[in-house]
């Protein structure tokens, strides 16, 4: 991301505090980073696997003692610990592994860049053509609002379609609900369209019959209802 407007729409959004310890997910060359500092966080983890932006992060930040540079891959350092914030502007195809990542680590608050078509997905509502099961994850796992939507110019190399700033915060969920809308949240929308007995059918033969909510279809059931389902599968299917 290259749009002053922008980063310092991310920064402000992060709230950081003097005790904050910020982590930025692909820093890059730096430029969400030296909008971040201005915040005065505690710390700032910055993590970049690409060879060439590690250096070039290291001559922009090396007289910064608040600053951390992890050399590593995003993909090795979930679930995190640790962190207050987290910042990032993603590679775009990493965003339903963030999402995940997200729901099993421990945070105060996120600011993400995804593509906007990914975000509406997030979003939506039951009954709508965008739900599905990441749909049902966000909104029983976080608070999560849409700050802003930000043309491809702002970015280079420029992406092929529009972004969206979101502020994800976690809510206060069991921690056994969460595995349980990881483990079966895509198998319930596997076929979103057919009820539910026939997406279970094949899986649990005359028993998908007594599956909770059967005779309706996945994308009109509400998040709570999804989580219903799938703690219904726990009980049923074999260990």
């Amino acid at each position: 991301m290259i749009s002053k407007k922008w980063l310092n729409v991310m920064a402000d959004q992060l709230e950081i505090t003097s005790d904050d310890i910020v982590i930025e997910l692909g820093a890059g060359t730096g430029n969400l980073s030296a909008e971040l500092l201005k915040r005065r966080p505690k710390k700032l983890v910055l993590v970049e696997k690409d060879p060439g932006m590690i250096h070039r992060l290291r001559e922009r930040f090396s007289d910064d003692s608040r600053v951390e540079i992890l050399g590593e891959d995003i993909k090795r350092i979930f679930p995190l610990q640790g962190y207050d914030k987290i910042a990032s502007n993603p590679p775009y195809l990493l965003s339903s592994f963030l999402i995940i990542g997200l729901v099993k680590s421990e945070f105060k608050r996120a600011v993400i860049t995804f593509q906007k078509e990914f975000a509406d997905r997030l979003l939506a509502e039951p009954g709508t053509p965008n739900y599905g099961s990441l749909s049902v994850i966000s909104s029983l796992c976080f608070k999560m609002r849409k700050v802003a939507i930000v043309g491809r110019s702002s970015f280079i190399p420029p992406p092929k379609v529009d972004s969206a700033i979101l502020v994800i915060e976690p809510r206060d969920i069991p921690h056994s609900h969460k595995e349980l809308l990881i483990k079966y949240s895509k198998l319930i929308f596997s076929r979103r369209k057919r009820t539910l007995r026939k997406i279970l059918s094949p899986l649990l033969h005359e028993m998908a019959d007594k599956a909770p909510y059967s005779n309706r279809r996945p994308y009109h059931l509400s998040p709570e209802e999804i989580l219903e389902v799938a703690s219904w599968l726990e009980e049923v299917l074999p260990k």
